[in-house]
């Protein structure tokens, strides 16, 4: 492989982590906030 190559496989390596990373992290919003929203309605029932 030559230095190129193994740039470009590098550069797609870091950006499919960065997707998972912020796939991952957008769920855990849409969970925590779902929580949160299940919590404010519990205490004002």
């Amino acid at each position: 492989m030559t230095v190129g190559q193994i740039m470009v496989v590098c550069g797609i390596c870091l950006v499919l982590v960065a997707v998972l990373l912020a796939v991952v992290g957008s769920v855990l919003l849409h969970k925590k906030k779902k929580m949160v929203l299940l919590e404010i309605e519990h205490e004002y029932r």
